[in-house]
C-alpha cells in the first residue's frame, strides 16, 4: 500500500482502536520472528510513522455510501420537479464531498453511444415545459443548453425569459405547433388558478398594524430571524403618501431594525412570514391568518365568572329583578353566562336591570302606534 492509502486507512479507525494498534505495535518483541511479522504487517497496512508517532490524525466523518446516493436520488428528483436552485447546491456540495466516482450506483460513460442514443433531445432544441411543480414556468418554451451527465441526468434549459432550470426529460415536450397550444392552454389554465390564489390571499389579508397597536416591547416570531421584539409601527411619508409598516428587532442576534408590511410579509407579495410565535406558526405554517385570529382571541379580556374564592354571581329574572345564586358549572349557569344575564356584583346587575328598562321603553315608544 502506498503512503496515503496507509493514511486514510489510519484516519478511518475510532481513537480506541489506533491506542490499541500502537500499543501492541510497542510491545512486539523484534527478537521473535513471530512478532517481527506482526511489525510488519502493522507497518504496511497503516504506516510505520503513523504507528510511532502520537500525534492524532484529523478526525474522519464516515457515512454508508447507500444513504449518499439515496439523498444524491431524492434531491435530483426534487430539483428536476421544483427547479429549485437550493436543490442544484446540495447536489454541488455532495458532489465536492465524495465525488462523482462514489454517488452513482451504475455509472455510465457521459460521452457513451448507449447514453446519447437514449436521449430524446440534442442541444439547441427548443422544448415545452410540462406539469411541473414550479407554476411560473408551467408552458414556458425552452431552449437546451446541456445534455444529461452520468451522474446528473437533468437536461439544463434556457427560458425565453433568460432563466435556467434543470429539468429530467418526462418533463419536457418537443416544440411544435400542436404543442405550442398545448403550451397556451397549460399557461391559461395556470393563470387561472394564480388568479384564484390571489383572490384567497386578499381574503385573508392581515393588517397587523392595527392588531398589534400597544404591543410594542412584546416578542414575535420571523420565520428568518427567530424571536423579535416590535420596536412600533411607523409611517412613512416620503412618497406623499402615509405608508405603515411594523419595525422589530431580533432578539437572536443584532441585525438592525427588521422592516415589515403590514400584511406581515417582506414584499408586498409573497409568504407572511411574521406570525404572533413559533408554537403558533408550527400550529398553522399555512394559514397566518388563523394563527393571529388565536392569538388576539386569546388576549381579549375575558368576562368575569364565579370561582371557588367567589362562588356567587347575580342575574335578573323575567321581571328584572336582581337574584344571585352559587354557580355550579350546570347548563343553566353557562346559558345566563353566555347570554350576559351574569354579574360579579349587585351594582352592576342593578345598573343593567335600568339600562334594559330604558331600551324597552324607548323601544315601545318609537314603536307604538298614533
Amino acid at each position: 500500500m502506498d503512503k496515503e492509502i496507509q493514511n486514510l486507512t489510519w484516519k478511518c479507525l475510532p481513537k480506541e482502536a489506533r491506542d490499541f494498534i500502537r500499543e501492541m505495535y510497542k510491545t512486539a518483541d523484534q527478537e521473535y520472528k513471530f512478532h517481527k511479522g506482526k511489525r510488519y504487517a502493522l507497518e504496511m497496512t497503516y504506516g510505520k510513522s503513523n504507528l510511532e508517532s502520537d500525534t492524532e490524525p484529523e478526525e474522519m466523518l464516515m457515512v454508508e455510501r447507500k444513504k449518499v446516493i439515496e439523498k444524491c436520488n431524492e434531491i435530483t428528483e426534487d430539483y428536476a420537479t421544483s427547479g429549485s436552485r437550493w436543490c442544484s447546491g446540495y447536489i454541488n456540495a455532495l458532489n465536492d464531498f465524495f465525488g462523482n466516482k462514489c454517488l452513482p450506483d451504475n455509472p455510465i460513460p457521459s460521452d457513451s453511444t448507449e447514453l446519447k442514443s437514449k436521449q430524446k433531445f440534442k442541444v439547441g432544441d427548443k422544448v415545452i415545459i410540462g406539469e411541473v411543480a414550479n407554476q411560473s414556468i408551467r408552458g414556458k418554451i425552452g431552449v437546451v443548453e446541456r445534455l444529461p451527465t452520468d451522474n446528473y441526468p437533468l437536461y439544463a434549459i434556457r427560458l425565453e425569459s433568460g432563466l435556467y432550470t434543470d429539468l429530467t426529460e418526462n418533463y419536457l415536450t418537443p416544440y411544435t405547433e400542436e404543442s405550442r397550444n398545448l403550451s397556451q392552454n397549460i399557461a391559461n389554465c395556470d393563470k387561472s388558478e394564480d388568479n384564484q390564489l390571489k383572490d384567497n390571499m386578499e381574503e385573508k389579508e392581515l393588517d397587523l398594524t392595527q392588531l398589534l397597536k400597544g404591543c410594542e416591547g412584546e416578542e414575535f416570531y420571523l420565520l428568518d430571524c427567530g424571536n423579535a421584539t416590535l420596536d412600533g409601527i411607523q409611517t412613512n411619508n416620503s412618497r406623499g403618501d402615509s405608508i405603515k409598516f411594523l419595525s422589530l428587532r431580533s432578539t437572536n442576534f443584532d441585525s438592525g431594525s427588521i422592516i415589515i408590511n403590514p400584511n406581515g410579509k417582506r414584499k408586498a407579495y409573497g409568504s407572511v412570514i411574521l406570525y404572533p410565535s413559533r408554537a403558533l406558526y408550527e400550529k398553522y405554517p399555512l394559514d397566518a391568518k388563523k394563527a393571529w385570529d388565536e392569538w388576539a382571541s386569546e388576549r381579549k379580556p375575558k368576562r368575569w365568572r364565579a370561582n371557588s374564592e367567589e362562588p356567587n354571581f347575580y342575574y335578573l329574572n323575567c321581571l328584572f329583578q336582581v337574584n344571585n345564586n352559587i354557580d355550579s358549572g350546570n347548563p343553566s349557569n353557562d346559558k345566563l353566562y353566555k347570554c350576559g344575564n351574569y354579574f360579579r356584583t349587585e351594582e352592576l346587575a342593578q345598573q343593567a336591570a335600568e339600562a334594559v328598562r330604558e331600551t324597552l321603553e324607548r323601544f315601545h315608544k318609537d314603536h307604538t302606534e298614533q
